[in-house]
């Protein structure tokens, strides 16, 4: 990546930071970029006709995580639950109630846990109640019958199924009556036949993150996904050098993969639509905008990453800045996650070191996406 003013040049175009233009170039525009100086008005024959993307979108609905349950049938050793085998709580159904009667119509509620699916019973009983609402989960499959996939296949549902790849899976993944691969699997079949293209969630620790190229390889062989979402195990020891693995495995990915499969991925998506200009949240999220969580016990949180330390902020979230220093995507994560900064830095307003790497990463290869992306579309 080559920076010029407000421009950066990367994989054969130019990119505007501020204005979300993008210019293709041929071979010999390219030359002329690639020279050591290129003059203001040749850069300016360049750029004279790049369109102007249309503005952000707004925000149309809200979102609302459930903490069904805290219990788990699993024991994985990076769950926020922690000994989640052994909790009891499960949220109740007059107080899930009370809170979704806020939300207008047409948000999505998102079941999780714990997992979620020990309660099937009490889903069922709001998706029923609640037809107005769009409706997803997070699951490990363990538990999933043909008559639940039908269910969310029913209400369409968007489902994500727990998968950390054969090796991670069998390692990370404990499930103490049986194997979590073949859990996986089974699901993954009983969706197939209910009509249901399911997502994939992978937590990605340091010890994985050299396999992620691999773990795609695996998945896009033989799955059709609906979407996939990382979620990056921070508190396991990462480092800097283990981000610039994952910087690695990354840009491999979005390299290789065709660019319909790099948009199912959440974190590609995202800044794809950041760079274009498309993405409807200024910042990192929407926690406190259009993003909520209930806990198993009842309490309300702006953010489900803060299930159990409500009492560190509160609605008025931003209208303090990060303190950190601004660079050319601060407009894009305006300091990051604000869970994730109190874990690394203990300060909601003090960025994480390892999630500013991160983003830089996702800034590059969410650039490549949009840049692929848009390469697909010229052509077809």
């Amino acid at each position: 990546m080559k920076r010029l003013g407000e421009w950066f040049y990367q994989d054969g175009c130019l990119f505007n930071n501020r204005t979300k233009q993008l210019v293709f170039l041929d071979n010999q525009e390219e030359k002329e970029v690639d020279k050591k100086y290129i003059t203001s008005k040749e850069f300016l024959e360049l750029v004279e006709k790049a369109p102007v993307p249309n503005p952000t979108k707004p925000i149309t609905h809200q979102i609302l995580a459930l903490e069904i349950t805290d219990q788990c049938n699993y024991n994985c050793p990076y769950c926020f639950e922690g000994g989640s085998c052994h909790n009891r709580q499960v949220l109740e159904f007059k107080i899930a109630c009370a809170a979704i009667d806020e939300l207008p119509s047409g948000s999505e509620l998102r079941f999780f846990g714990g997992e979620p699916l020990l309660q099937f019973p009490l889903i069922v009983r709001l998706v029923e109640r609640y037809p107005q609402h769009r409706y997803s989960l997070v699951t490990n499959g363990s538990l999933l019958t043909s008559e639940m996939a039908t269910f969310f296949a029913e209400h369409q549902f968007s489902v994500g199924v727990s998968y950390d790849g054969q090796k991670w899976q069998k390692k990370y993944r404990h499930n103490p009556s049986g194997s979590a691969i073949d859990d996986f699997y089974h699901a993954m079949e009983l969706f197939k036949e209910s009509g249901l293209k399911p997502g994939i969630s992978t937590v990605v620790t340091r010890e994985s993150i050299p396999d992620l190229y691999d773990i795609h390889l695996e998945v896009f062989a033989d799955f059709q996904i609906g979407g996939w979402a990382y979620l990056l195990a921070y508190s396991q020891g990462m480092t800097n050098r283990d981000m610039d693995a994952l910087k690695d495995q990354i840009l491999a990915i979005v390299h290789d993969f065709p660019a319909p499969h790099l948009f199912k991925i959440n974190d590609l998506k995202k800044w794809a639509m950041k760079v274009a200009g498309e993405w409807p949240i200024a910042g990192y999220c929407g926690a406190g905008i259009c993003y909520s969580a209930l806990t198993v016990s009842g309490e309300k949180r702006v953010c489900p990453f803060f299930l159990r330390e409500g009492s560190c902020y509160g609605p008025n979230l931003r209208q303090v800045e990060v303190n950190c220093a601004k660079c050319a995507i601060w407009e894009y994560c305006r300091g990051g996650c604000y869970s994730l900064n109190r874990f690394g830095s203990g300060n909601t307003h003090l960025s994480h070191p390892l999630a500013c790497k991160r983003n830089r990463v996702y800034f590059e290869a969410g650039l490549s996406t949009h840049i692929k992306t848009r390469r697909a579309m010229v052509k077809n």
